[in-house]
């Protein structure tokens, strides 16, 4: 017999009451604890006797297994990390964040469900995500969404999220409670989100006071106009000159004003991976004199998206390598060769411990 050691979502406390009630089911309770030996989650029995008692009447394979079950789970609660707790039990409903409790069938129902990320795209948004977790969680993550146990899904855009959200009334809590939304804020000037953007958040905050969570629990719009932006300048560079290899040469002529205005007369056809190198050499330039403009700027399509005022704070060179920005695939080549990335803003590992958090 094997018993899996995983890091669990969730902390599941059975309730003995729930022994001997008529309305007791038996395989739905025991459908919870097949989920705790699969890996899923913590179950702990709030009386190990009674529920020993309980599980004599599967006969010794069954009980023994459950009996590991709920040994690995007291063990993990007592030395893991903390994670959400829940209350299987009928003496009443609650789907408060902090004190969820809930019948057998509703519990089971909630445990099954996979965590769903809402992204306005699943695929570069997710890789986005993943380039910035460290090892561990990276791991935890990659391993739940092979599992089963967490998805990212395209929503559509900005729009598809704010309908969601402002639809939140009609869907079922415990589809609500597997559910996190994130979006990009589509600010043009810093710290002004769009219209969109601030609906998005007006909709979290709602969620938040219906279940009585805390800021963040279901997902956020970022600070940053999109996940592009979150790119550290550095990373761009190293990225950028494996794409170039006559980098080196770009970085000579950039040691006098006459090589500077060859690059400007002569900057590479757009997205190119000559253009690239420019446009990322600009971008670590401006990261370190006007680090709020770096914020804002349309860095897929440079001049073209960016506000006249945002784009007035580049100099010569910067306006000339970031005039048609890097093009509409840098998010996905970028992000989806990445590890380990430093988010400087330190937004975005709440987001990710979050998840991990709701797994």
């Amino acid at each position: 017999m094997t018993c899996y050691w995983r890091a669990r979502a969730m902390e599941v406390e059975l309730d003995s009451q729930l022994i001997g009630n008529a309305r007791c089911d038996d395989l739905t309770l025991l459908g919870i604890c097949a989920l705790g030996f699969a890996g899923r989650h913590r179950v702990i029995p709030d009386d190990k006797t009674l529920w020993g008692q309980w599980a004599t009447q599967f006969g010794p394979s069954l009980a023994d297994e459950l009996d590991c079950v709920w040994e690995l789970g007291a063990q993990e609660a007592a030395v893991g990390r903390p994670v959400r707790k829940l209350k299987i039990t009928r003496s009443f409903h609650s789907t408060s964040l902090h004190a969820l409790r809930m019948s057998p069938e509703a519990g089971l129902d909630l445990l099954a469900r996979p965590l769903r990320i809402l992204l306005e795209n699943g695929r570069s948004d997710r890789d986005f995500l993943l380039a910035f977790a460290k090892a561990d969680l990276r791991d935890t993550l990659q391993n739940a969404e092979q599992r089963g146990w967490l998805e990212f899904e395209t929503a559509g855009g900005i729009g598809e999220l704010k309908v969601r959200l402002q639809n939140a009334d009609a869907q079922p809590d415990h589809q609500l409670l597997r559910t996190v939304f994130v979006c990009d804020s589509d600010a043009r000037s810093p710290m002004q989100p769009s219209c969109d953007a601030r609906a998005v958040d007006k909709g979290l905050q709602e969620l938040e006071r219906r279940f009585e969570g805390r800021r963040g629990d279901f997902g956020c719009v970022l600070l940053r106009r999109a996940c592009e932006n979150y790119a550290p300048p550095s990373d761009v560079c190293s990225w950028a000159r494996s794409r170039y290899p006559e980098g080196h040469s770009v970085f000579s002529a950039l040691e006098t004003d006459a090589g500077t205005d060859d690059l400007c007369q002569d900057p590479g056809e757009p997205c190119s991976p000559r253009r690239h190198m420019l446009a990322a050499i600009a971008l670590r330039s401006l990261s370190k004199r006007v680090p709020q403009s770096v914020d804002v700027l349309d860095m897929k399509n440079g001049m073209k998206g960016t506000d006249e005022e945002v784009w007035s704070t580049l100099e010569r060179f910067e306006q000339v390598a970031l005039k048609d920005g890097f093009g509409a695939r840098f998010s996905a080549d970028f992000f989806g060769s990445q590890r380990n990335l430093h988010d400087h803003s330190e937004h975005l590992e709440p987001i990710l411990v979050n998840l991990r958090e709701r797994l």
